[in-house]
């Protein structure tokens, strides 16, 4: 049993590494896109301060060599890369048989890692900090969109701030000015919304302390501020699987079962989804709406003559579309699922989906019991909607955030969410 003075030395250890941690994950985020060139290569910031949390948690390792947390954390965090080890898999010999040039399977490899990258630093600070690494990482996204919401008003001022922030709201932005889109902080907003949904699936769950009152307030408040009508929607589907799944998951057995259909019929869903698009569906239907899709469109005319729907579409690799776009547009294609199958053809598509809706939700209900489960399939379910209109899979402040909140679950004692398992 440890004495008053040990206890206190571990809780000011604790608190030093919450802080050092956080700092780290607030230069991670703040620097967003920053970054330099060396020998012709660009790196971002956001990887070196990601890199540095790794190293720090691999010397926190090495001092307390907890081996149940060790064993905890390295299945799930290889669970959570799984999806990306299987991209450069099948990505390797489709490069080789379709001579792809060295930038699209240097950009293609490169993407992949730092999504491996993200979730091992995410899975370092589950190992220090426990389920407090929950609310370390807000704190971390919160930060620095105060910050660029301070320097945004400045400019502005309150009232024009506010002003274009409700016009934004008021007309779910069909009508944004110019200053409100400051805030359009793509990658954290779509992290902040992963951080909505948990919020309101915890709701009875969590502690309510003045602290977590402002947690929660911050992360609402710059998710609305980012506002993208697509992170909207996705919360509000993934609200309500979950409240779907959760009532099911209430009459025994069979709610393992569910799980396994609802991952089914998600898989059908992306599949339907290509589809759609590879036939022209898509446009049709949002003329018939009136959606208006920026420009997309045309995007998605020009890369039909690149892939077909069928299982004898085998792929160009990843990497491939994300140069073929910029080449084309010099932005990103905004449907990460279309770009998914056009990269791993049907089969590796499938496979992929099924590892992200199946394998990943059936592992971690046998883990951490069936609402771990359900939580880890909600998430993919926020994902893959935001996917369908953005280039989310690709957004490593979204893909760490997802496996934070994941691995998280039942963790520890339950500092973050006390819920018994089912």
């Amino acid at each position: 049993m440890r004495t008053v003075g040990e206890m206190k030395e571990k809780k000011a250890k604790d608190k030093a590494a919450a802080v050092v941690l956080t700092a780290l994950l607030m230069g991670m985020y703040y620097s967003q896109l920053t970054g330099f060139s060396f020998g012709g290569v660009s790196f971002l910031y956001r990887y070196l301060w990601a890199a540095a949390i790794v190293l720090i948690s691999l010397c926190a390792v090495l001092v307390t060599a907890d081996l149940r947390k060790m064993v905890k954390l390295s299945r799930l965090a290889l669970l959570m890369c799984l999806p990306h080890f299987w991209t450069i898999f099948i990505s390797f010999p489709i490069w080789v048989t379709r001579l792809n040039a060295m930038e699209v399977m240097r950009r293609g490899f490169f993407n992949e890692l730092y999504s491996i990258e993200a979730v091992i630093a995410m899975t370092g600070c589950l190992y220090m900090l426990g389920e407090k690494a929950i609310w370390c990482n807000l704190t971390a996204i919160i930060i620095p969109n105060a910050l660029i919401m301070v320097t945004t008003v400045q400019k502005s001022g309150f009232s024009r701030f506010f002003s274009e922030m409700w016009i934004a709201i008021r007309t779910f932005t069909a009508e944004t000015g110019p200053v409100i889109r400051e805030m359009e902080i793509h990658e954290m907003t779509f992290a902040l919304g992963v951080y909505v949904v948990f919020i309101v699936i915890s709701a009875r769950k969590i502690k309510m302390t003045p602290k977590t009152i402002i947690f929660l307030s911050g992360s609402s408040f710059f998710f609305l501020t980012g506002f993208k009508r697509i992170g909207i929607m996705a919360v509000a589907v993934a609200i309500l699987t979950y409240v779907f799944l959760d009532a099911i998951s209430r009459h025994g057995k069979r709610g393992k079962g569910i799980l396994i259909w609802s991952g089914i019929a998600a898989i059908v869903v992306m599949l339907l989804y290509v589809a759609v698009i590879s036939m022209g569906l898509l446009d049709y239907i949002q003329g018939q709406l009136g959606i208006d899709v920026m420009g997309r469109e045309h995007l998605l005319e020009i890369i039909r003559n690149y892939y077909h729907f069928g299982p004898g579409y085998f792929g160009y690799g990843t990497g491939f579309t994300i140069e073929l776009i910029y080449d084309i547009r010099g932005t990103g294609l905004h449907n990460d699922i279309l770009m998914l199958y056009i990269d791993l053809g049907f089969w590796g598509f499938l496979v992929w989906m099924t590892l992200y809706f199946l394998v990943r939700p059936y592992l971690v209900s046998r883990w951490q019991g069936l609402a771990g489960g359900i939580l880890a399939f909600v998430y993919g379910v926020y994902l893959f909607v935001t996917a369908a209109t953005d280039n989310t899979t690709n957004y490593t402040y979204v893909t760490g955030t997802i496996a934070l909140l994941t691995m998280a679950y039942n963790l520890d004692s339950g500092t973050a969410c006390r819920e018994e398992r089912r």
